[in-house]
């Protein structure tokens, strides 16, 4: 584990986002309470920032959302991967 709130609050992933070439999946617990200052704020910044980036918000599942909807993140990105 790291202490993630240095890089959360900094301006990295804005800045680095026009730039990757590749296709992106972003997705986030519904219920995250970390997404400041909300889940469909920081998709919409994500989309703005990089057009075609895929985008998906995991029902009832908060900050750790690999671990508490599992079966859905898999399921996800195995649909990506393909």
């Amino acid at each position: 584990r790291i202490d993630s709130r240095r890089f959360s609050l900094s301006t990295y992933m804005p800045d680095s986002l026009p730039r990757i070439a590749c296709p992106i999946l972003v997705l986030y617990g519904e219920l995250d309470q970390l997404a400041w200052p909300s889940v469909a704020s920081r998709l919409d910044t994500c989309r703005a920032l990089h057009p075609g980036t895929r985008t998906l918000t995991i029902p009832r599942a908060g900050h750790w959302v690999q671990y508490e909807a599992a079966a859905d993140v898999n399921a996800a990105l195995l649909d990506f991967l393909r």
